[in-house]
């Protein structure tokens, strides 16, 4: 997102930045459903729900904090966890896949550099 608005300030073409603001609005989606982007004070936290890092996180956590083997319902929680983050992680790619090429187009037909996808 910080190469697409990095792009924007230099060019006020109308077609780049209505693809541009479609792919931060894609990206940012995105982000919001696996990072809790709304938090900005401690208190944070229990005003919005958590997302799926933080319940890694916690998994983490939860199973590393001890000395004996972790608990029998670690490994389903996991389980659902990354098949949740997954199903993100394909609606990511295919927002790079999708809208990413549409924006380096105007990129192009405006002589800027390109927005290189970085995993």
């Amino acid at each position: 997102k910080t190469q697409v608005i990095d792009r924007l300030t230099k060019s006020a073409d109308a077609a780049l930045k209505t693809t541009g603001d479609v792919l931060t609005a894609a990206l940012s989606s995105v982000e919001g459903d696996i990072y809790q982007v709304k938090n900005q004070s401690g208190q944070d936290p229990l005003n919005f729900p958590i997302k799926v890092n933080n319940r890694l996180a916690s998994l983490l956590e939860n199973v590393g904090s001890g000395d004996a083997k972790p608990l029998g319902n670690a490994a389903p929680i996991f389980k659902d966890l990354t098949a949740e983050l997954k199903v993100l992680t394909d609606r990511l790619h295919a927002v790079l896949g999708a809208e990413l090429p549409a924006f380096n187009a105007e990129l192009q037909r405006l002589q800027l550099a390109v927005v290189a996808a970085t995993p």
